[in-house]
């Protein structure tokens, strides 16, 4: 029995999922991490910081789908760029450096985003 790939716009439309998946996962989870007032931790910022967490492995998986793709570097890079985010919100899970560093990593990613859909250099003529 031999395998069948699906067909190069569903493949596309899967990747798309994943990285938008990725953003709002990211999104929501800035949301529930950001507070400003000086008390103790309410408990929905460690769902949040998983949320991040989990909104950066996708950013990966997205990254490493638009290479399997053959999408261009910068959008296997900026795709990824919510990795940043992650990152910072491990590190220092009581600080805004999480959501200044969203001011630039998620427009990358979404430009990254539109850009791997409209980039018609893996689907055929």
């Amino acid at each position: 029995m031999t395998r069948t790939q699906p067909p190069p716009l569903v493949r596309l439309l899967l990747w798309a999922a994943v990285a938008a998946s990725s953003m709002v996962l990211t999104v929501l989870g800035l949301y529930r991490t950001s507070f400003f007032i000086i008390a103790p931790e309410p408990p929905e910022a460690g769902a949040g910081r998983a949320m991040v967490l989990f909104g950066s492995v996708l950013a990966v998986a997205a990254a490493a789908w638009a290479h399997q793709l053959r999408r261009p570097v910068w959008v296997r890079l900026c795709v990824a760029a919510p990795v940043l985010i992650g990152w910072t919100s491990m590190a220092a899970p009581e600080s805004l450096l999480p959501q200044l560093l969203a001011l630039v990593a998620l427009p990358a990613a979404f430009a990254g985003f539109l850009g791997g859909i409209f980039d018609r250099s893996g689907l055929p003529r």
